[in-house]
């Protein structure tokens, strides 16, 4: 898709994180599913990745120009999401 822009998604496992109980760098919840996806420097628990629509395995985020311009709504997997 043209005019993207696009973060890598790492994945972690609790022993990853620095800290001994990480928490949700969007709602500050505990994360609570493992491996973690990591959406550039944002770790995220099991809400918001599903609002985000990521699953696993994905590798990268992307959200459209139309999207974060408000021409488009989100639409998981086709202008905002994981993949």
């Amino acid at each position: 898709m043209a005019n993207e822009i696009v973060q890598k998604i790492t994945w972690y496992e609790k022993g990853d994180f620095s800290m001994p109980d990480p928490v949700c760098d969007f709602c500050d919840e505990p994360i609570d599913k493992y491996p973690c996806p990591i959406k550039g420097s944002y770790a995220l628990c099991s809400r918001c990745r599903d609002e985000l629509g990521i699953t696993d395995g994905n590798t990268e985020y992307f959200e459209s120009a139309a999207y974060n311009l408000g021409m488009e709504p989100k639409q998981h997997s086709i202008n905002c999401g994981g993949r």
